[in-house]
């Protein structure tokens, strides 16, 4: 695509740098200056295109949802979005370290609901170039094509994500971490997505816990395998080891001759 046009305002320059840095005001999403709007309507497509946007979200957000959460078919955005071109740029921002689950959806947009296709101006005010199409706040019609760490959301799978969350409130809110941090110790227990494989990093104190579980080893990472049934007991029996290992520590510590 050959792009003939620059910005040239002063207010678009900054509107852009402070949204494509994340630095955006609530007020610089919802009430987009008239002369912004004016500027940016020089950088629209001729027609409808096809847009991608990668979501991912939090085991909260997964209770929240429900067995719903792979059948959406329509958004609803109180705030100007951001879409892009590529598919592969979608999927990065899908998959991330603190999210457990993703998913990719496109939608067919017309010029009328978009604000500005970046791809069209010639200067970058991004250091990565995302090819983004961002959006108008709006209701939109959209399709999941692909998804990232898929998982079969039961009822059963709810139930036990809820105790979990009502258990162990303190948890990560992404991938549900217990993290064990003593002058002799540093490592943590995660609770995978399928919520019944933990992975064990690091130097792991409190070991009495694992010694009925059957632990299996790669590239020095444990992961221990229980059934839904048994993991909430798992986490208790963990927890109050960490616990009295870090109670004990103190104390020790705390004695001097």
């Amino acid at each position: 695509m050959s792009v003939a046009f620059e910005v040239r305002l002063k207010k678009t320059t900054d509107w852009l740098i402070h949204y494509m840095s994340g630095e955006a005001t609530e007020q610089e999403l919802t009430k987009i200056p008239s002369e912004v709007v004016e500027e940016l309507s020089s950088f629209l497509p001729p027609s409808n295109v096809t847009v991608y946007r990668g979501i991912h979200f939090s085991y909260r957000e997964l209770a929240k949802m429900g067995t719903q959460w792979n059948q959406i078919k329509i958004i609803h955005a109180s705030q100007v979005s951001s879409w892009t071109h590529s598919l592969n740029i979608a999927r990065e921002f899908a998959t991330s370290n603190y999210h457990p689950f993703g998913i990719i959806i496109e939608a067919d947009i017309c010029p009328s609901s978009i604000l500005v296709d970046t791809s069209r101006i010639r200067q970058k005010f991004f250091i990565a170039d995302q090819k983004e199409v961002i959006v108008f706040p709006g209701t939109y019609r959209i399709q999941i094509i692909e998804y990232q760490q898929p998982v079969l959301v039961t009822d059963q799978y709810l139930k036990l994500l809820k105790t979990i969350l009502k258990e162990f409130p303190h948890l990560g809110d992404s991938y549900l971490t217990l993290y064990g941090d003593l002058p002799s110790h540093r490592g943590r227990i995660e609770l995978e997505p399928d919520l019944v494989t933990l992975k064990i990093t690091g130097r792991s104190a409190p070991v009495a816990t694992f010694r009925s579980y059957q632990i299996q080893s790669q590239n020095g990472i444990k992961y221990l395998r229980l059934t839904p049934e048994t993991i909430l007991n798992f986490l208790k029996d963990y927890l109050q080891e960490l616990i009295t290992v870090m109670f004990l520590s103190n104390k020790f510590d705390s004695v001097s001759a």
